[in-house]
């Protein structure tokens, strides 16, 4: 079993700088872990009220991966259409959460484009949430 050593370092203009100097050898695996404000299941929980509270009740946000998107790291979630009477449907579309900040990635036109798109493929499900 390999053994690992850990190094502290810093992203400066996309690279990542370690404090101390070192070399490794050509071909070494690395392994870059990156802290975030706001974990994967709080980013599903969030997207999951913001879909309830600005998109439709009939909606929930699954599939979290952690992404980097021009420059910042967010939480990309697929949401689909649930209900009792068939599996959920889709996905219908993606939200946005800031790792950093917690914060919904444009969230009015997010919102419309998912109770279009919704609609087109389940009516009337994605009633306006109000």
């Amino acid at each position: 079993m390999a053994s690992i050593a850990t190094y502290s370092g810093v992203v400066r203009e996309g690279k990542v700088e370690l404090c101390d100097k070192i070399k490794l050898p050509e071909g070494t695996d690395v392994l870059i872990v990156v802290p975030t404000a706001i974990d994967e299941r709080t980013a599903k929980r969030k997207a999951n009220g913001w879909l309830i509270s600005f998109v439709g009740n009939m909606l929930m946000a699954d599939d979290a991966n952690l992404v980097n998107l021009e420059g910042k790291l967010l939480w990309h979630l697929r949401a689909y259409i649930t209900s009792t009477a068939h599996d959920p449907v889709g996905p219908i579309g993606n939200v946005f959460i800031n790792a950093m900040t917690g914060e919904v990635l444009h969230p009015d036109s997010t919102a419309q484009n998912l109770r279009d798109y919704g609609n087109r493929v389940e009516r009337p499900v994605l009633s306006p949430a109000g």
